[in-house]
């Protein structure tokens, strides 16, 4: 099977939870310790992006379109334990990435990013971004519950996703960020560029 994409999930203060890993036959979930498969999503054919919330049982999951049922526009919330879907939210573009944690579901779309209220799921606020074709964004597992999104060129903005306003832009690289991701308090924040530079 084709792996398209992995991740990890960590809860606010205990690190990794489990692995999540989307496929060209579905969606898996592994608990890191011990290292068991906890959740298998194969009904609706391939999967783009699949991201599980720290330590509770809440997946989600974003088609890849190759069946009508796995709409890349699509974001499917399952509750791992009862084995079933809480809600789907339908957009009218590709979902080009999803992230939560205990307070927040952010879900990257190429020019926005949604943000919902957990577990309520009411929509909190739109951010406008610059054009985002790769959806590269980056959520705090806990902490700040601060989003990173790429800005065009080199830059990167900070959000506090509960207080709902931008916090800093961040200058990262000369040409365009080709990577980013935060740690899990939201304190520090990494960048890789294309022409392969790291801060």
């Amino acid at each position: 099977r084709v792996v398209r994409a992995a991740a990890f999930s960590e809860a606010a203060g205990d690190g990794v939870c489990c692995v999540c890993v989307a496929t060209a036959a579905g969606a898996y979930a592994f608990n890191a310790e011990p290292f068991v498969r906890c959740f298998e999503h194969g009904d609706d054919g391939g999967v783009a992006h699949v991201r599980a919330m720290g330590a509770s049982s809440l997946v989600a999951v974003v088609g890849s379109g190759e069946q009508h049922s796995s709409s890349p526009r699509r974001v499917k919330l399952y509750d791992m334990a009862a084995r079933r879907c809480l809600c789907r939210l339908d957009f009218m573009t590709a979902v080009l990435g999803v992230h939560l944690n205990a307070h927040r579901l952010v879900v990257v779309l190429e020019t926005r990013a949604h943000v919902y209220e957990l577990p309520s799921l009411a929509v909190l606020h739109t951010v406008q971004t610059p054009h985002n074709a790769r959806g590269l964004a980056a959520l705090s597992a806990g902490g700040h519950c601060v989003l990173a999104y790429a800005a065009g060129g080199g830059d990167v903005v900070l959000y506090d996703a509960l207080r709902l306003c931008a916090l800093n832009a961040v200058r990262a690289h000369k040409g365009r960020v080709a990577a980013l991701a935060l740690s899990r308090d939201g304190a520090l924040l990494a960048t890789a560029s294309e022409q392969g530079t790291i801060i």
